[in-house]
């Protein structure tokens, strides 16, 4: 898949969507004919290939130097012959907040075998002082209280934590979880999520430290190559050239075919402003092919920007959006923002009956979280959208 920053870019420049990605601020190093459906020829790269990270698996941990620490006992050193997972997180950082408490579960699990710290790095302070960062995320570990159960710090002004170890490593998205094994040298790097597995094997002394190193040293060449793809679709769509959008993602694909699960929405957005049809005619391949089932988050994307672009498409094909969300079984979701549109899409092929069960389950859903992840207003539109569908049926 396209790196994440990458695909979250994407979106947002091509249809205005957003994303829980979690990135860190500019200043930080960086981290789609109706053209025809088929990719085109890939072009042959003109960079030369970026250099390896400095900091990677299988080299000695950098020095530890936090700023403060605000939960469990200071951890001054990792000393060698025993086992550390040193994770950056920052308090804007919404996929941060939702790993805390499977880290707690891990930590807990790991008793007497790992030390877990929590470092933030990356804090946006209105004052540029340690203070000032000391000011965000001191509150915020509180209010934690249990669910984060761990030691927890947080990289002062100078950044120190995220320049010897994230900017070392290439690494420009958090969370971000790195193991440090027994032997003082870095055994693993990645997302907390995929970490279970692997630390039980650092902890039982089995885990392949040197195939790791390797195959992480493949994927950060295909990453680079994949930056080196994703370079002319982002500069096709800063210029508002669709057809040089699609064209760009085509290349892509033909180089990296697994690229298309996250370049699909922006291609199909694409496509629908040089050539309805070839947009519809992309949407029903997918279909096809069963990339909903595989990718749910694809239809979910397409019947967002239709229902975002209805009033200008001349004949958007709104049975073949429902078969696509059914295939992802927008149903059974519940994020409600999913669920509106589902019953929109019912709405509009007659299923009234349909649309109103899932309209009302939207709501209900949504309720409980206005202030939070919805706005009133947004709640008082999908109220009157039920209410029309109501007066629809009669």
């Amino acid at each position: 898949m396209t790196s994440t920053y990458i695909r979250v870019y994407l979106i947002v420049a091509a249809i205005g969507l957003s994303s829980a990605a979690a990135q860190p601020p500019a200043k930080e190093p960086n981290a789609v004919p109706a053209a025809a459906i088929k990719p085109q020829p890939a072009q042959a790269p003109v960079a030369p290939p970026a250099p390896l990270p400095v900091l990677r698996v299988g080299m000695p941990a950098p020095a530890f130097k936090v700023a403060k620490w605000f939960k469990g006992a200071p951890v001054e050193r990792l000393d060698v012959g025993k086992l550390y997972v040193v994770e950056f997180w920052a308090t804007w950082c919404g996929p941060c907040k939702v790993s805390i408490p499977h880290l707690t579960e891990l930590a807990h699990k790991h008793t007497g075998q790992v030390t877990f710290i929590g470092v933030s790095v990356w804090e946006r302070p209105t004052e540029k002082t340690d203070d000032a960062i000391f000011a965000l995320v001191e509150p915020f570990v509180t209010d934690m209280g249990d669910k984060m159960d761990y030691h927890v710090a947080a990289d002062g002004i100078d950044r120190t934590m995220a320049t010897n170890w994230m900017n070392a490593a290439g690494r420009n998205g958090i969370p971000c979880a790195f193991i440090v094994g027994r032997d003082g040298r870095i055994a693993w790097i990645g997302h907390p999520a995929a970490m279970d597995k692997v630390l039980e094997e650092v902890v039982a002394g089995t885990f392949d430290v040197q195939a790791e190193a390797k195959r992480q040293e493949i994927e950060w060449h295909k990453q680079q190559e994949r930056l080196a793809l994703e370079a002319p679709i982002r500069a096709a769509l800063a210029a508002k050239d669709n057809k040089a959008v699609v064209e760009a993602i085509d290349r892509a694909m033909a180089v990296q075919p697994e690229m298309e699960a996250s370049l699909m929405p922006v291609r199909f957005n694409a496509l629908l402003q040089v050539d309805e049809p070839a947009g519809f005619a992309y949407l029903r391949a997918l279909l096809e092919k069963g990339t909903f089932e595989k990718e749910p988050y694809t239809a979910y994307t397409a019947a967002m920007i239709v229902s975002r672009q209805a009033a200008s498409l001349k004949n958007p094909d709104y049975p073949l959006l429902l078969a696509a969300m059914e295939k992802a079984k927008a149903a059974e979701q519940d994020n409600a923002a999913i669920l509106v549109l589902y019953a929109e899409l019912l709405s509009r092929v007659g299923g009234i009956d349909k649309a109103i069960e899932i309209q009302q389950m939207a709501i209900e859903k949504a309720e409980p979280l206005i202030g939070t992840r919805f706005p009133q207003a947004w709640l008082d539109t999908q109220k009157a959208r039920l209410e029309e569908y109501k007066t629809k049926k009669n």
